[in-house]
């Protein structure tokens, strides 16, 4: 009498299968993975321009105006370690995801934009002014002007 040895473990052919299927999973995940480390950065970049808002209105509290004694509020003069150009690389994970600047400041009003770098790339410029107006842009060339119809949630062109 013959017993039959059953074998434990995949065939070829199974190990392919799996494998194939993995590598469906894994091409569909991870852009949806990758866009959401994207949006994660920006939204940190937008808490930072908003956290540099409250000090920029802190300021003009304290000073009158941005401009006090014809001298204009900078980023520098708020305590942010800046270059040359007056940018500010916003690093919360030690590797730069925007330059943050501030623009266009005068006795009441200003306008902060964030220009992505890095592995932000591709993900748009952000901007925000005095009277709390953001803008998205589409472009990673071209800022984005706030105002009333546009925001942080509808990328501008």
């Amino acid at each position: 009498m013959e017993v039959a040895v059953k074998h434990k473990g995949l065939t070829l052919i199974e190990l392919i299968i799996v494998v194939a299927i993995l590598g469906i999973i894994a091409a569909i995940a991870y852009p949806s993975y990758k866009n959401a480390g994207q949006k994660t950065k920006r939204i940190e970049a937008q808490a930072e321009l908003v956290n540099i808002a409250g000090q920029l209105q802190r300021f003009k509290m304290a000073n009158y105006s941005f401009t006090p004694n014809g001298t204009a509020v900078t980023l520098a003069s708020l305590g942010y370690a800046v270059n040359s150009s007056g940018e500010y690389s916003f690093a919360p994970n030690k590797t730069a995801t925007y330059t943050i600047t501030l623009n266009a400041v005068t006795a009441n009003s200003w306008r902060l934009s964030a220009r992505p770098v890095g592995g932000q790339l591709g993900n748009g410029y952000l901007g925000l002014n005095q009277a709390d107006m953001r803008c998205w842009s589409s472009s990673d060339v071209m800022w984005c002007d706030p105002n009333s119809s546009t925001s942080w949630t509808t990328q501008s062109p």
